[in-house]
């Protein structure tokens, strides 16, 4: 059975059927240089959860993005703004503190995401790489989880680059 805990996990959006891990994303893509990702992951399995992967399969650089979470953290629902570069399949792997992973995939209409253009000043936003702003909804309660909110500033680099 591999290290996936149950397999059946890999598929989302079974009618009728709660699944411990899901992705929710449009269909189709307004706009593939960001298009809104929510994971959410059930209850009974968010407090098991050490990690979490989101790989975009078709994308230059599929890994997306990996979140760790501490003793405190709630993975109970990580929302993203992400570039997809072709019609593809998002993934969601969940790693428990066993070691354990549970598995949910989607695929997703959208493309050109990836060529999109970082900004015009390729050299300021190497400078402003890895700067992060967050913000808080509402007012913190010591033992109480909080909404928040964190920008992460990265430039479009895949490390793709066309010779002429």
């Amino acid at each position: 059975m591999g290290r996936f805990a149950r397999p059946d996990l890999r598929r989302s959006g079974d009618r009728g059927r709660r699944s411990l891990l899901t992705i929710e994303a449009p269909d189709r893509a307004e706009d593939a240089a960001i298009v809104p990702v929510k994971i959410t992951i059930a209850g009974e399995l968010r407090r098991d959860i050490d990690q979490l992967y989101f790989v975009i399969d078709d994308n230059p650089s599929p890994l997306a993005g990996r979140f760790v979470f501490g003793p405190m953290a709630d993975p109970g629902e990580i929302a993203i703004r992400v570039r997809v570069d072709d019609y593809t399949y998002l993934h969601a792997v969940a790693e428990t503190k066993a070691g354990r992973l549970y598995a949910v995939a989607r695929f997703i209409k959208a493309a050109g995401g990836c060529s999109a253009p970082a900004g015009k000043d390729q050299a300021l936003a190497m400078q402003r790489l890895g700067q992060m702003k967050m913000t808080m909804k509402g007012t913190p309660h010591l033992g109480e989880p909080l909404e928040t909110r964190l920008l992460v500033s990265h430039p479009n680099s895949s490390g793709c680059r066309w010779i002429r």
